[in-house]
This record gives C-alpha cells, sequence and structure tokens, in this order.
C-alpha cells in the first residue's frame, strides 16, 4: 500500500468507527519517511500526529476529519523526488474514491465494509450481465487492498476472481453449479456471461455448444427475472450464430431478448442485442437493417456521456457504415478514437482486431499506406500472443486482406489458408467462409485458373448450404469474373445472374475485398462482351484513323498529322484520355480531373474548352476543311464514329466479339494479328495510360488462351504452339499459358520442350509470385517425363 493511501485511509480511521492506535501508526510511518529522506510527506505526517495528540476531544477530531482528508489528498497527490539528477512529478494516487458510484463513497469513507460488499453483490451482478466489467473492477480494487474483516462469500469470490483476470474456464463452472443449485439465477447467469467471454478470448470454441446446454436448462426454470431471461436469449442467438451458423433462429433469439430488455428499459442490455442483430445482418450481407438498428443505437449513443464497451461497438458499427459508404475521412476518426479510448483494452480481442483492420481498410482507401503497413505490423506482432484458434482465424484473415491490398498476392493466399485452417480447429464457420473467398481471390488474381474455378466451386457449395448466402453471391461473382476471363460469356452471365439472387441487397452487391466499383465495371465489361459493335471497325466512309497500338499516329484523310498541329501536349492527352475511355460520352468532369487534378473547377473547365478547340481545329487544319467530328452534349464529349477510326477499340471489339460465338482459326488469327503493338508505347508516366495497355495486353492473352484451346481442340496444334510462344516470357502470365504450351509440345512429341517449358514456368512463378507450379503442371511434367 502506497504512503498516500495509508495516510488517507488512517485519518479516515479516526471516525466514529474506529477507536484504536492511529496515531502511534502515523509517528510510525514518519519515522520510516524521515529515514528515507522523503521530507514532505514526513512533514505531512508529523503534523497531524501533532493534532491528533493534542486534540482529545473527540469533537474536534469530527470537525477536522473531513477538512485533513481533503487537505491530505491533495498536497500528497504529487510530490518532488530527485532520481539521476532529474526531477520528476510521481503521483502516489493509485485509486480514487470519486471513481466509486456515489452510494459506495460513504461505505468506503466509514470503513463499513459489510454494507460496502452487500451493495457490491447487487450492483456487481448487474454490472456484469451489462457487460459493464470495467465498473465491477473500480468497486473490487479498493476491498483488496484493505483488511476489511469481513467473511468471503461465493459471490464475493466470485467477483475477486472475475476482477483479478484470475478465472479459467474449469472453476467458472464451478461458480455456475454452486449458484444453479443455491437457485441463485442473477450469479449464475453472471457465470455464463464471463465464460462466454473467456472463450471468445482464450478456450476452444466447442466449449460454447456446453454452455448452449446449461442455458436451455435454465431458460425451463418459471422463476427466472426478465433480465435473467434476456441475457440468456442474448448468449444462446450468440451460439446460434458462431457455432451453427442458423442465422434464422439467432435472429429469433434475438428479437425474444430486445422485447424483454425494452420493456424493463436496461438501455445496456437492449444495445447489446441490437447489436447482435447488426452483426447478423452484417455477416449475411443485408446492409439496409443492419444501418437501420445501427441508427437507432446512435440516438441512444449520443445522450450518453460515459464510455463503455456497447458504446464503443456502437462507434465501430459507424466506422464500419462510413467505410462501405466512401466517407474514409470519417470513418478513420471513428476507428482512431476507438483506439484512443480508455474502455479499448475492454473489448474482447475479436472485436480489437476488427477495429484495427477496418482502420487498415480505411487507411488504405485514403492513400495512407505507411500507417496501413503500422497497423498489419501491429495485428502480426501479437499473432503469436494468442492461443485461441477463433482469434488466430480472424487475425491471419486481416493479414491476408493488407496482403491482399499491397499486391502481395500469394502472401494474401498463405494467410488465408493458415486462417482455414485455424477456423477448422476452433469450429467456427464465419471466419473459416470468410478466409476461402479471400484465398478464392487471391488465387483469381495469380491466375491459377483451375484450381480457383474448383476451389469456388467447392466452398460456393458449401456457403449455399450452410445459409452464407452473402459470401456465395462474392464467389459467384469471383466465379463469373474468372469465367469472362476465360472467354466464356455465357456461363460469365449465368453466374452473375446467380449471384444477384443470392445477394440481399440485389444490384447493389458489394464484394467484400474487393473496390466498391467493382459489380458495376464488371458488369460494363459483361454488357460489352455480349454486343457485337462493328462501328469502329475501318470502311471506306472513315475519315480520321488512330493508331495506338506499337505507336501513336493519326492520318486525316490521305494527310500524316505531325507534331506541329497538335499546340500543347495536353491537347494530345485530351484525345489519349478519350480513346482509353471508349470515344464516347466521356464525362468532361472525369477529363478535368484526369488531365488538371490540381486545378480548380473553373479554370480547368476553363483549360478543357482550350484543348476541345484546339484538337478540333489541328484535325480541320490537317483535312483542309471544317469537319463535325468532335462534339460536346449533356456534360459528355464524343468522337462520331461514321467518322473515325481507332485500332485498339476495333481490335477489342472484334476480339470479344470473335469469343461470344465459334469462329474460324483463320479469322481469329486474323483478329489477333492486328495487336501489333503495346498500346502508346512510351509513356509511362501517365498512369491511366499503363493500365489501359496492360488491360490490351490480358485481352490478347485471353485472346491467345481461346484460340490454343480451340486449335488443341481441332487437332491445330502448330497454329496454337505459333501464338503461345509469343507471349511466353511476357510478365505476369499465368500457369495456363505454360500448361498450354507443354500440352502442345506433349502433344507433337516433343516432351523434352515441354520439360523445358516447365523448368522455365517453375523458375518465373517462384520469383514472381513466390510460389510452386500448380497440379496440372505436374501432371503434365510427369506425363512429359514418361514420353521422354
Amino acid at each position: 500500500m502506497t504512503f498516500c493511501t495509508k495516510l488517507t485511509y488512517e485519518v479516515s480511521a479516526k471516525s466514529p468507527f474506529f477507536p484504536g492506535k492511529t496515531c502511534d501508526v502515523i509517528l510510525l510511518n514518519t519515522f520510516e519517511r524521515l529515514d528515507s529522506k522523503d521530507w514532505i510527506p514526513a512533514f505531512a505526517g508529523m503534523t497531524i500526529f501533532k493534532i491528533l495528540r493534542l486534540s482529545a476531544v473527540r469533537s474536534i477530531l469530527r470537525i477536522l476529519y473531513k477538512t485533513l482528508c481533503n487537505t491530505m489528498r491533495y498536497i500528497l497527490s504529487g510530490f518532488m523526488f530527485r532520481q539521476e539528477n532529474q526531477f520528476k512529478i510521481f503521483f502516489m494516487r493509485t485509486f480514487s474514491i470519486k471513481s466509486l458510484t456515489s452510494s459506495f463513497q460513504p461505505c468506503f469513507l466509514h470503513g463499513r465494509w459489510d454494507y460496502y460488499i452487500k451493495l457490491l453483490e447487487d450492483k456487481g451482478v448487474i454490472w456484469i450481465l451489462e457487460y459493464d466489467i470495467e465498473r465491477l473492477k473500480r468497486h473490487v480494487t479498493p476491498l483488496l487492498q484493505f483488511d476489511i474483516g469481513v467473511e468471503w462469500t461465493h459471490r464475493f469470490c466470485f467477483f475477486v476472481d472475475v476482477a483479478k483476470n484470475n478465472m479459467d474456464l474449469k472453476k467458472n463452472i464451478n461458480y455456475f453449479n454452486k449458484f444453479y443449485n443455491n437457485k441463485d439465477l442473477y450469479f449464475a447467469t453472471a457465470s455464463i456471461n464471463i465464460s462466454i467471454m473467456l472463450i471468445l478470448n482464450k478456450k476452444s470454441l466447442l466449449n460454447l455448444l456446453i454452455f448452449d446446454k446449461k442455458i436451455n436448462k435454465m431458460l425451463k426454470l418459471k422463476n427466472n427475472s426478465d433480465i435473467v431471461l434476456s441475457i440468456l436469449w442474448t448468449q444462446k442467438a450468440l451460439i446460434c450464430l458462431i457455432m451453427k451458423n442458423d442465422f434464422k433462429n439467432a435472429l429469433k433469439f434475438v428479437s425474444y431478448g430486445i422485447k424483454i430488455a425494452k420493456k424493463l428499459s436496461i438501455m445496456n442490455i437492449w444495445c447489446h442485442l441490437k447489436l447482435i442483430c447488426g452483426l447478423i445482418m452484417k455477416i449475411s450481407g443485408n446492409f439496409k437493417i443492419a444501418k437501420k438498428n445501427i441508427f437507432e443505437l446512435t440516438i441512444h449513443s449520443k445522450k450518453k456521456h460515459d464510455s463503455s464497451v456497447t458504446f464503443l461497438n456502437i462507434k465501430s458499427f459507424l466506422g464500419f457504415f462510413c467505410y462501405f459508404d466512401g466517407r474514409y475521412h470519417e470513418a478513420e476518426k471513428i476507428f482512431q478514437e476507438i483506439l484512443a479510448d480508455q474502455m479499448y483494452k475492454s473489448l474482447q480481442y475479436v472485436e480489437q482486431i476488427e477495429i484495427k483492420g477496418m482502420l487498415l481498410l480505411t487507411f488504405f482507401e485514403l492513400g495512407k499506406r505507411e500507417d496501413a503497413l503500422k497497423v498489419t505490423e501491429e495485428i502480426q506482432s501479437h499473432i503469436d500472443f494468442f492461443e485461441s484458434h477463433y482469434i488466430l482465424a480472424w487475425s491471419h484473415y486481416w493479414l491476408a486482406v493488407s496482403a491482399l491490398l499491397f499486391k502481395n498476392t500469394y502472401e494474401a493466399l498463405l494467410n488465408g489458408k493458415k486462417g482455414i485452417e485455424q477456423g477448422n480447429l476452433c469450429a467456427a464457420p464465419i471466419p473459416k467462409g470468410q478466409n476461402a473467398l479471400l484465398v478464392a481471390q487471391a488465387m483469381v488474381d495469380l491466375r491459377q485458373v483451375d484450381e480457383a474455378e474448383a476451389f469456388l466451386h467447392h466452398w460456393i457449395e458449401y456457403w449455399k448450404r450452410t445459409n452464407f448466402y452473402y459470401l456465395a453471391a462474392c464467389g459467384l461473382m469471383e466465379m463469373s469474373s474468372l469465367l469472362l476471363w476465360r472467354g466464356m460469356h455465357a456461363q460469365a452471365e449465368e453466374k452473375y445472374n446467380l449471384a444477384i439472387q443470392f445477394s440481399p441487397e440485389g444490384e447493389n452487391l458489394r464484394v467484400i475485398h474487393r473496390p466498391s466499383v467493382f459489380v458495376k465495371n464488371f458488369r460494363k465489361r459483361l454488357e460489352q462482351s455480349q454486343k457485337e459493335i462493328t462501328s469502329w471497325l475501318d470502311s471506306n466512309d472513315v475519315i480520321i484513323r488512330v493508331y495506338t497500338l506499337g505507336k501513336f499516329e493519326i492520318t486525316v484523310g490521305n494527310r500524316f498529322m505531325f507534331d506541329r498541329y497538335w499546340r500543347g501536349v495536353r491537347t494530345k492527352r485530351l484525345l489519349q484520355s478519350l480513346i482509353v475511355h471508349g470515344c464516347t460520352k466521356v464525362s468532361k468532369h472525369f477529363i478535368m480531373d484526369l488531365l488538371w487534378p490540381d486545378k480548380d473547377g473553373d479554370l480547368a473547365a476553363n483549360n478543357l474548352k482550350v484543348a476541345i478547340s484546339r484538337l478540333r481545329r489541328a484535325v480541320n487544319e490537317v483535312h483542309g476543311s471544317c469537319l463535325n467530328w468532335l462534339f460536346v452534349s449533356d456534360g459528355c464529349i464524343s468522337m462520331l464514329r461514321s467518322l473515325c477510326f481507332v485500332d485498339c477499340l476495333a481490335f477489342r471489339e472484334r476480339l470479344h466479339a470473335a469469343m461470344c460465338k465459334e469462329c474460324k482459326t483463320e479469322e481469329f488469327t486474323k483478329i489477333l494479328d492486328g495487336y501489333t503493338g503495346d498500346f502508346i508505347p512510351g509513356n509511362l508516366n501517365e498512369v491511366w495510360i499503363n493500365e489501359y495497355r496492360q488491360q490490351l495486353r490480358k485481352d490478347y492473352v485471353q485472346g491467345v488462351v481461346f484460340l490454343a484451346n480451340h486449335c488443341l481442340h481441332y487437332g491445330n496444334v502448330k497454329t496454337s504452339l505459333e501464338y503461345l510462344i509469343r507471349i511466353q516470357d511476357w510478365p505476369m502470365i499465368s500457369e495456363q499459358v505454360y500448361a498450354l504450351l507443354m500440352q502442345s509440345y506433349v502433344y507433337l512429341g516433343y516432351p523434352s520442350d515441354a520439360l523445358r517449358i516447365f523448368r522455365h514456368a517453375r523458375f518465373r512463378l517462384k520469383e514472381e509470385f513466390d510460389t510452386l507450379p500448380g497440379t496440372k503442371l505436374l501432371s503434365l511434367a510427369r506425363r512429359a517425363r514418361e514420353a521422354s
């Protein structure tokens, strides 16, 4: 016990409740302080000693009692001491009476520990039931500092073990049995609350099923109070959600608890039940209903002046929806406030990790990559501290999310697989399912086409079977994207429509781990692939021809457009930006943001107006007459298709149209031959040009893969090999290309060349993705060795 605590306690001990040897004790403490040269505390002790010795009259002591207590607390709350030639302020107060609830303060000041414990047994159980463990700890702490001289009951022992974090599952089950046998249902329910918190943080989730049986046992009792019933329904819903994946029954149990809590006006429990309801809606992808629940909680939280675990969970949900609505600055502010809150460490570990994970996502969206990396490192540094497979499953999940965002795709794949393993060990479907979706997305990004397709097929069936329809919808979107990349447009559309059916949000489906515009962009790609557009193809009516593949040249009629006609780099960039974005109905505001990001609205609009005028004039000057080939309407810029030809747009349209139907090999090779080189080579400074260049490369590779599969099917292997060899050294080539190359060589009777391709593939995969060849490549290598 610190000197200040002793002194405060011993002065209060001179009250009418305590006759005794207070003066002698203070004198002894004073001499100890003098020996250690703590002069200020020693002086204070001597002063109190003199007062107590000279004032023999009890009435004077009563008058001076409160004044002395308050004065000494003020004087001794901090004192100067010298250490290594530096002065520091050292606050001796380890406990504040003001932290106690008002009804507890008189009992503490007068040493009435019997009344204090009686109050604690009445209030403390409610605090546990309301998940306010911190308040219980504040009120148990002073009892552990003094010799209270009161017999410890089972209830008090239970409180002490909870406050000291000295609780294990076996001990808690013993407490439950004692309370249940004594018909002490409040405390039996409190022990269930503590047990579930303990299991989620440290133990195997299978223990939840033990307590599910105990909850069923208690629900059958007829003398349960309403508050006990509301808590039991809360815990039953939580177990149903975490262990059984039964969203329907979990919502039913939550609704029972909400009705009771609302009737009792127990706001903490009502809020906790609403949070569980919101969690169910969030996991099932029904964000509209989740938002409605959280809106009700927000109104309540604004009225609260003190922080609590429930209050922080409400803020966490608000941050989550701010992130998904694109309000990233608001989301960052909310998550930072939660981390700075004194109650943050009272949250369960899973909740703490999720808040850090959401902050990581927010930092990434705001472009704060260094801050996002710091959060990732924090999650990584604590991973060895956890024993629970449940928490480890979530930790690996967030590490995988971070790796996917930072394009460390193979690392995302490894962490996702570890998350699935931990999810299997703890038998928790939610983290296991989300890790599985992330693994599938990593496979898709790595272009492990066959493995990704088989993996997604397995997990989509699992998610349907276990009522994870939201994850099934996200998985179907990934499958659709994969099929579209392979050129299987009809199947891609079928999977897309199925994904929309499974999504509670319908067309507003938000695929987790993907950008907010992922579904919108995919729908555009799908619609574009379904149309055979020939308007960009060359014809006799075309006057303006733009060549972008392997060069950047423009001819107007029979005349070449030289650099002197451009009148500025921005004029050329305007035409290039229109091409990149399709040449028709390109938003003026979008072009302004792209070409003049650092200019305000009026200045950027004026610059765009000048650039459009110069571009029109340059083309007309080459042609020798006025052509109405570029026009602005409804805030959009378009090139007239009947007068213009753009080689990259024509290539993409012809390629996508040919892949949507059966096409002769000669026709398809002619289309591929239209790709004469990279899009506008040399312009590496413009990010949007480079992105479009990479997209065209992907289209060409997709076309080569389609042609190779077609040729292998009909036995025209030489043509297949010719085009596959062209792309074998391109960066970021998938395993599928190497597999087709090996298959072609084996078919032609060149197994040694097939093995050479395998060795090359193994080297490239290790160097670029830090991964090893998949099962298909290994199988082809085995066939080549057998044939050689």
